[in-house]
């Protein structure tokens, strides 16, 4: 568990260097795919290398009946027991990434969540009322241009806030790292372990 807790480790900071040397280049906007796509790579990476050094086999079950000659037989590791692990490694990784995002979007680069936060704020005040009018007349009936305005500000100042695009990143990579965890699994298994 030590092993695949630096693996997650490891990764986590070689994609905090990655992510903080774009930013250092002023390119966080318009790299933006690329860090969330190298994001879920090095957790897949993490994942895969934490099945690659956990152990094989195990002596733990044994029973004292099944000793040959007085020595312990060894049992291949069970799916559920290699799956634990990919699951802990991914969610080891997946914490300490959140943790820097929110302390990257809430100091580091404050720019980038004002940035969307303003051109949300911009559409809000140039929208076409009377088409948001015609599409549900019943509820913008009890509201005027202004209200409609404010409301729109309201939403893009909550929805662009560092804490909620961190909690989406969150709930993104915590979704992502089950089903890495459970495809890596399966290939682990059913392909490499073979191939060896």
């Amino acid at each position: 568990m030590k092993k695949a807790r630096n693996i997650a480790v490891i990764g986590a900071l070689l994609w905090i260097i990655f992510k903080m040397i774009v930013f250092n280049l002023g390119l966080s906007t318009e790299w933006y795919p690329v860090l969330v796509m190298t994001n879920m790579l090095a957790m897949l990476i993490v994942i895969f290398l934490s099945l690659h050094f956990s152990p094989k086999e195990t002596t733990e079950n044994v029973d004292p009946k099944d000793l040959i000659d007085g020595v312990v037989k060894p049992e291949p590791i069970q799916f559920l027991t290699q799956f634990k692990t990919a699951m802990k490694t991914g969610a080891t990784y997946t914490v300490l990434i959140f943790v820097f995002l929110l302390a990257y979007y809430s100091g580091i680069d404050k720019d980038y969540t004002e940035i969307k936060k303003k051109t949300a704020i911009e559409l809000a005040e140039n929208m076409d009322f009377d088409a948001m009018v015609a599409k549900d007349p019943v509820k913008m009936a009890h509201y005027s241009h202004d209200d409609a305005v404010a409301e729109q500000i309201k939403t893009a100042e909550w929805i662009y806030s560092p804490f909620f695009i961190c909690t989406l990143a969150l709930i993104g990579m915590i979704v992502s790292c089950a089903i890495y965890s459970l495809i890596a699994t399966v290939f682990y298994r059913k392909i490499l372990l073979r191939l060896r």
